[in-house]
């Protein structure tokens, strides 16, 4: 036959719910208490969380907001040069249609310098948008830099200034989780990135609806 050792001494479920009594070994006693609550479990923190107070924006993430936005103006001054463009090439069109004389070798030659001079003034604010793009990435790194001096652990990296608004959106999701605030660059780069795409493609959209409706209106003139 096996033997069964003694219960030791020691705290046990009772019949009561949420209840335990002292087992003293040989007999169950009068004492009770309650069964004690489970301890929580500490879930791990991937966000290290920074001081209250540590701001959450320096000047160069808001530089990295603003470039874009420099960039649009600059889409806005190119815009312009090209609706100027066409309704002048459209101008000595129609006067070329009325008047055949007047496709002399020295109108042309004007109208060629005048194109020539606009293109020329295109491609150095093409330059300029370059440059602003450098700068972005610049500015990126240098945020990047500072947020670490501020205590951040983590970061997010300034490479993805290369696409823009990448870096300002991923930027202010991995702050806030550390800090509990600094959404603010992400909405206005999320605003100026609409804002410039729409811009460029109503403004070309009515530029090149102008142009056809003009060229096709003094073709079925002629015709």
């Amino acid at each position: 036959m096996s033997y069964a050792p003694p219960t030791p001494p020691g705290w046990y479920p009772d019949g009561a719910p949420g209840m335990l009594r002292w087992w003293d070994g040989t007999a169950w006693t009068a004492s009770t208490m309650a069964m004690p609550s489970p301890a929580p479990v500490a879930t791990p923190q991937h966000y290290p969380q920074v001081p209250a107070g540590t701001p959450t924006n320096t000047p160069w993430i808001w530089a990295v907001v603003a470039v874009p936005l420099a960039g649009l103006v600059l889409t806005i001054v190119q815009l312009v040069l090209m609706q100027q463009m066409m309704q002048r090439m459209m101008a000595t069109f129609n006067t070329m249609m009325y008047d055949p004389y007047a496709s002399d070798p020295t109108n042309m030659n004007g109208l060629f310098v005048w194109t020539n001079g606009l293109m020329t003034i295109t491609m150095l604010l093409s330059f300029g948008s370059l440059l602003l793009y450098g700068a972005g990435v610049l500015f990126a790194y240098l945020d990047h830099r500072d947020l670490g001096r501020l205590g951040y652990q983590r970061r997010f990296h300034w490479a993805w200034s290369f696409v823009n608004p990448v870096y300002p959106i991923g930027r202010s999701v991995v702050v806030r989780r550390q800090a509990g605030t600094g959404q603010w660059p992400m909405w206005a780069a999320i605003a100026i990135a609409v804002t410039s795409v729409l811009t460029a493609i109503i403004w070309t959209s009515a530029v090149l609806s102008s142009f056809y409706a003009q060229f096709f209106s003094t073709v079925s003139q002629f015709s």
